[in-house]
């Protein structure tokens, strides 16, 4: 028992907090191939990386052309979801009434 609680202490001091990257971006070079000093300096400045992808609101849809293909995308996305989640389950509920 002292030992396990030991081994939890150490790894709780010792493991190492996330640091996140930051990610920078390559300066791109102008018309004749030069890297202006403010084109350096924007790509030294770290770029977002917390801030992900987020859905479109549904309200906001209103009139958009893309409207029944965004729709038609996030009902494949929650059938999906439902079998990676379900199916186990269901797996296990089949397998067990036939045993029976």
């Amino acid at each position: 028992m002292i030992l396990i609680v030991g081994l939890t202490i150490l790894l709780y001091n010792y493991t190492p907090d996330y640091i996140p990257s930051k990610e920078v971006e390559v300066p791109v070079p102008g018309k004749n191939g030069n890297f202006t000093d403010a084109a350096k300096q924007d790509a030294l400045v770290p770029k977002d990386t917390v801030n992900y992808w987020q859905a479109s609101n549904l309200a906001m849809l209103e009139g958009d052309k893309n409207k029944d293909l965004i729709l038609y995308g996030k009902d494949i996305l929650a059938s999906l979801i439902a079998e990676i989640l379900f199916m186990p389950i269901l797996y296990l509920w089949v397998t067990k009434t036939v045993r029976q």
